[in-house]
């Protein structure tokens, strides 16, 4: 599979997430299990954690597993 390939997949995997998503954090947390899977490689898993802050608006947290989220508190 080409690099262009490959780019243009994610970019319809990121576009369908969106599109799907009626919520901020669910798109997140879509968004981390994407990276995860595009980033790791076999036998080393990376793990993944977004944290949106905004202006008078509760924040939100995600992460791709337990894991994650229990690194993104320390």
């Amino acid at each position: 599979m080409t690099e262009q390939h490959h780019r243009e997949t994610g970019n319809r995997d990121l576009q369908g997430m969106i599109l799907e998503s009626s919520e901020i954090g669910s798109f997140l947390d879509a968004l981390t299990r994407l990276a995860v899977q595009e980033l790791s490689e076999p036998g080393e898993e990376i793990l993944c954690g977004i944290t949106l802050l905004r202006h008078k608006r509760p924040g939100t947290v995600a992460s791709s597993s337990q894991a994650a989220q229990v690194t993104s508190r320390t």
